[in-house]
């Protein structure tokens, strides 16, 4: 950042005047030698002159090429002071200055090869599934550039607790994954950091988040990425000097976390089951009251707070889901300043079935709750969409008792269920054994399209994916299935980035290390 800034103010020195067309990524000039002109008219807000290969600008009212003369060197681009030249990084996609039909990738020019950081779509050079930089086996990316199974956690003779993996990108795209391991006969919340590619930061590091608890109890850590670093939120026994309270703590991207802090601002009972989303530059945390002093004994109330991005309060918590009604299994998602809060409603009647209702917040409120669908409902999961919307899914048991999976988009404004249809994604074909889904979670394609994830006959016993709408998944979503299919996969994540679509959950087939019980892996999907 510190050059660019320097860039800045060396070009407002120069006499040369800014290009007219400083909207182009790419253009060519007619001053000085004949070589074609390359270059990035305008990046991160800072406009850089056009310079042609021998150091010209490309602009009729230069009297003299030598007082500027800086020539863009691949995928550095150039500014001059006077005496000198200055150089900054083109972003990611710009088109190399050597040569424009190849694109810059990490400030380095990608020629068609596995290795140089740039994924091939295809056809001509051939299609990469990956390519993370290097050739190198162990993360992602295989050697010859086919996404691999990524191993976050495997320890001999321990098990990872079901239900807590999650992950999370940083504006920078780096990621987070987080999951609650059994250590001996406690607990642990633990950490590991890669790059976008799937590459680790730092080798074989694992960071410790916390510590504490007994084995059968939920520490249930969630992750939310900021716009460097991530938030991590989880169920600690220990925070508040009661039965269990909500903790917190940042990760910057040195890997050092902050010392824990307590969320919840009432501190009697049992505080469980956390979510977060981003929100602005700062985070969300929704969790369930269980204690039973906020709502009739037997049943929990949702609470809420906010964070800055530094991680202090913005103000008291305060009550999500309405008076007089139990809820739980609260999801989180943002798009923009809008935050879609879901969870299940319990049912008044103890022989009637929960339903999901929705709320959201921040810069859309709604007054009250709204049901996705007149029919019953839990375990809901909320995501955002690249149109700027929602998805939710969850899990209807209407019409069977074992589970199917449901979903539909919900408007970021307006009304929230405006021209969307409430949609089985799975159900039992007539004559056929029904099967359970359970356990869904969404994650955005392309408009108002995602991809649901799922588990498959039951706890642990594989993982599926479908996509409802027109988009559909890359190829090597084949070698993907190949891994989810033997039983032994549950405990699934989705997380949509730049770089493709992450699919993340504990598998106990062996991808893991030799003797472990049960590992926590990864696999990248590229864009389709």
């Amino acid at each position: 950042m510190r050059i660019l800034a320097l860039a800045a103010a060396v070009l407002a020195a120069c006499s040369v005047p800014a290009p007219t067309d400083a909207g182009s990524a790419i253009g060519e000039g007619g001053a000085g030698p004949s070589p074609p002109v390359y270059y990035a008219a305008e990046v991160t807000g800072i406009t850089i002159q056009p310079i042609d290969a021998a150091g010209w600008f490309v602009d009729a009212g230069v009297p003299d090429a030598a007082t500027c003369a800086c020539s863009p060197v691949e995928c550095r681009l150039a500014a001059c002071d006077g005496e000198g030249c200055l150089y900054a990084d083109a972003p990611d996609g710009t088109p190399c200055f050597t040569d424009p039909e190849r694109f810059c990738v990490g400030a380095a020019c990608s020629y068609g090869v596995c290795g140089d950081r740039y994924r091939e779509p295809g056809p001509d050079p051939a299609r990469e599934g990956c390519d993370d930089g290097n050739l190198e086996g162990g993360d992602a990316c295989s050697p010859d550039c086919r996404p691999a199974v990524l191993v976050v956690s495997s320890r001999p003779g321990e098990e990872d607790l079901p239900g807590s993996t999650s992950v999370a990108a940083d504006d920078a795209g780096r990621l987070l994954f987080v999951w609650g391991a059994s250590v001996g006969e406690g607990l642990e919340v633990r950490a590991r950091r890669y790059d976008a590619a799937g590459v680790e930061l730092v080798a074989d590091e694992v960071l410790v988040l916390a510590r504490g608890g007994s084995a059968g109890e939920a520490l249930a850590p969630a992750v939310v990425g900021l716009a460097s670093g991530w938030a991590v939120v989880w169920s600690s026994p220990g925070i508040d000097a009661s039965e269990a309270g909500i903790a917190y703590a940042l990760v910057p991207p040195s890997g050092a976390p902050s010392v824990p802090r307590r969320a919840n601002e009432h501190a009697l009972g049992r505080q469980a089951a956390p979510a977060a989303a981003r929100l602005g530059a700062g985070f969300v945390v929704a969790w369930a009251d269980e204690s039973g002093t906020v709502a009739p004994p037997g049943s929990s109330r949702l609470r809420l707070r906010s964070l800055d991005a530094r991680g202090r309060v913005l103000g008291p918590e305060r009550a999500l889901s309405p008076d007089g009604t139990s809820a739980r299994e609260v999801t989180l998602a943002s798009s923009g300043a809008t935050v879609l809060a879901a969870w299940t409603e319990d049912a008044s009647d103890p022989f009637a079935r929960s339903r999901v209702v929705a709320r959201r917040l921040g810069a859309v409120e709604d007054a009250t709750p709204f049901a996705p669908s007149a029919a019953d409902g839990a375990a809901p999961h909320a995501a955002w969409l690249a149109s700027g919307d929602f998805s939710l899914v969850w899990v209807s048991r209407d019409a069977d008792a074992r589970g199917d999976v449901h979903a539909r988009v919900v408007r970021a404004a307006g009304e929230p269920l405006a021209g969307t249809t409430h949609v089985a994604l799975t159900w039992t074909p007539p004559g056929e054994v029904a099967v359970a889904e359970l356990a869904p979670r969404a994650a955005a394609l392309a408009g108002d399209d995602f991809v649901v994830a799922y588990e498959r006959g039951g706890r642990r016993r594989g993982v599926a994916l479908l996509t409802p709408g027109a988009s559909g998944l890359a190829p090597e979503s084949s070698m993907l299935a190949e891994h989810l299919q033997d039983g032994l996969q549950g405990d699934v994540t989705l997380l949509t980035t730049a770089r493709g679509l992450w699919v993340a959950w504990s598998d106990a087939s062996g991808l893991g290390a030799a003797g472990a019980h049960r590992s926590f892996v990864a696999y990248l999907l590229p864009p389709s």
